[in-house]
């Protein structure tokens, strides 16, 4: 077959390179470009371990390599409290305010934050050393600016006027505040707000070139929790009514951010789904997590990672099969 590869009408011209195709024709210098690809994953009303599990898999996954890049956009079932790697469980929430909420602990820093049905929630795994996309994401704090740029416009195109946080509050430095404030009671450096109130809470963990980060977009509000500690001002944009996510929803919020993920990191992030095997394979993730709720988790930086119970064929490689 004859004639140059079709030019797709996505085609960014500021890096002459496509995001939505492997290999792609370069109009301007007449040559075709490879491109690494990633995987962008959609989950509607997850079990609140299986959510964190399924985040802690994508880290391993990508830690062994490939894809360099997994994402997803995800919701809850039901309510439910994270804490911070390092923080402590009775400084971070009242536990005799607790209920039946569950407590789990997240594999990435930052503070207590309830999650619950109405918010929307991003997870993007990301290895520094392996993308070669159309530009130069090589430190962890370019990762977290690609990040926000791409929340803040993804944020757009739900109708928000947004923006990102270029230093993070004073306060933050407190180790009295940091380890008994809730998540939405001060701003850190690249979290994005919209008219004065925190809109998005993330938080991150690096192992070797591969950086995690995940986050809550309070689109509905900040629900209140007895067992947090909001901190002045956090009671205004608090809703004792948050309004649920629906699945559509969660399905058009999801073309949006698997495209402004593309078209920033310069990556082919193809839509998956799990395969039955992988299935199967949550679930066993989900029973390690739901035992080691309060335990650090962190076997992924020895290669000891549960997602090692099973290889993907002909690549040599501990990970996830793609569906």
């Amino acid at each position: 077959m004859g004639g140059n590869p079709p030019v797709c009408p996505y085609f960014d011209y500021r890096y002459h390179l496509c995001p939505h195709a492997p290999v792609v024709w370069c109009a301007v210098h007449g040559y075709t470009v490879a491109m690494n690809t990633g995987e962008f994953y959609v989950h509607y009303g997850g079990d609140p371990y299986y959510n964190m599990a399924v985040d802690e898999w994508f880290f391993a996954r990508v830690l062994a390599g490939p894809p360099a890049l997994l994402a997803r956009l995800y919701t809850w079932r039901e309510e439910a409290l994270t804490i911070g790697v390092n923080q402590k469980p009775e400084r971070a929430v009242d536990l005799s305010r607790l209920g039946k909420t569950p407590l789990i602990r997240r594999i990435t820093g930052g503070r207590a934050l309830l999650h619950d049905p109405s918010e929307l929630t991003y997870c993007v795994v990301f290895d520094l050393e392996a993308v070669g996309g159309a530009v130069a994401i090589d430190s962890p704090s370019a990762f977290y600016e690609f990040v926000a740029g791409t929340l803040v416009r993804f944020l757009g195109r739900l109708g928000f006027e947004v923006r990102y946080e270029r230093r993070s509050a004073a306060q933050n430095s407190r180790p009295g505040f940091f380890h008994r404030a809730a998540c939405f009671a001060s701003n850190a450096r690249y979290e994005v707000t919209s008219e004065g109130r925190k809109l998005v809470a993330s938080a991150a963990r690096q192992c070797r070139s591969v950086i995690l980060q995940h986050g809550a977009i309070k689109i509905h509000g900040v629900a209140p929790h007895a067992a947090l500690r909001m901190g002045r001002g956090v009671g205004a944009q608090s809703t004792n009514t948050p309004q649920p996510i629906t699945a559509q929803a969660l399905s058009s919020a999801g073309t949006f951010f698997r495209e402004e993920i593309s078209n920033s990191f310069g990556i082919c992030l193809q839509p998956r789904s799990f395969s039955a095997k992988e299935e199967e394979e949550a679930a066993r993730l989900v029973i390690h997590t739901r035992k080691n709720a309060l335990g650090k988790r962190d076997s992924f930086e020895h290669g000891s990672h549960p997602v090692s119970l099973y290889r993907v064929a002909g690549t040599g490689a501990t990970a996830g099969k793609s569906a």
